[in-house]
């Protein structure tokens, strides 16, 4: 007994064609309502990537982690290396965080410099920094990158001694250090 199957049934084309446009509709669909929510949220997503931003040890600085962000490397702090410099007044904390964030907690003596606010609030924050400060950045820890981005910018302004705290506000809190 031999069976037979027409081709037709083995590889029905018509459907195939519907379930691809169907395919085609749906990600548009879908990918519409993504761009749109991305816009409208208080931080979008670049369209256009940077440098993904990397830590690792910088061999320069006595074996002290660095971030290293396309050719430029910042240098950073640890929660216990951010603590001992909190009491040297030469150091200024720089909170990169949203001006809410950082009214319902920070650092003690922390200026605050909103990365999305940045050339809004730099006049007032400016007069508070001196060339020869240490300046150490913090956010949000973790995936928060304002902190990398204020360090370059004040980098690129001229300031010498600029470090990000990677551990930022949630890791300082939670050690249970002084807060403001």
């Amino acid at each position: 007994m031999t069976v037979t199957m027409a081709h037709a049934d083995w590889f029905p084309a018509q459907r195939w064609g519907r379930a691809v446009v169907a395919a085609v509709l749906l990600s548009a669909a879908f990918g519409s309502v993504g761009l749109v929510r991305n816009l409208l949220s208080e931080q979008p997503l670049p369209f256009i990537a940077r440098p993904p931003v990397t830590v690792q040890y910088d061999a320069g600085a006595a074996g002290s982690p660095g971030v290293v962000a396309g050719t430029e490397v910042i240098r950073t702090v640890t929660l216990d290396q951010a603590a001992a410099m909190s009491f040297d007044p030469s150091v200024v904390f720089i909170d990169a965080r949203d001006a809410s964030e950082f009214a319902a907690g920070h650092i003690p003596g922390a200026v605050s410099l909103p990365y999305h606010d940045y050339d809004r609030v730099w006049p007032e924050v400016s007069p508070k920094l001196a060339p020869d400060n240490t300046i150490i950045a913090y956010c949000e820890g973790g995936g928060c990158e304002s902190s990398i981005q204020i360090a370059r910018r004040l980098t690129r302004a001229g300031y010498r001694s600029v470090l990000v705290f990677v551990g930022g506000w949630p890791a300082w809190r939670d050690a249970g250090f002084p807060t403001e």
